[in-house]
């Protein structure tokens, strides 16, 4: 808008606002990166087919804190020996060995797990 004062002259009016480096809301979290996988269980046997056993990831950021929301998986060399499910529960399937590796982002983190079921019972001669 213009407006003409009384002497002739112009007088240029505008809305201004100020320019700050950020804006005015709340300040977003800056999206944490996976930097290092951390595994409830490394090595284990598994004594009995259906013995199941948790295997937890922890993803944690560069600081070492743990990222609220990460997305792992699991892949494994043997599934056919000991299967984890979506929920880390890692299930004995076979006598075997198998090696599981957990990935989120570009880090992994490795699970070995031995099946080994004992005999039952006596041989007879």
């Amino acid at each position: 808008m213009e407006y003409r004062d009384t002497n002739g002259s112009y007088i240029w009016s505008g809305i201004f606002s100020l320019v700050s480096c950020g804006n005015d809301g709340p300040t977003r979290p800056v999206p944490q990166t996976p930097a290092r996988i951390t595994l409830s269980v490394e090595e284990a046997t598994l004594t009995a087919v259906g013995e199941a056993l948790r295997l937890v990831a922890t993803v944690l950021d560069l600081e070492g804190v743990a990222l609220q929301v990460a997305t792992v998986t699991w892949t494994s060399i043997n599934p056919h020996v000991v299967n984890v499910d979506e929920g880390e529960l890692a299930d004995m399937l076979i006598n075997g060995w198998v090696l599981f590796t957990v990935a989120s982002g570009r880090v992994t983190a490795t699970a070995s797990i031995i099946g080994m079921q004992a005999l039952c019972g006596r041989l007879r001669g």
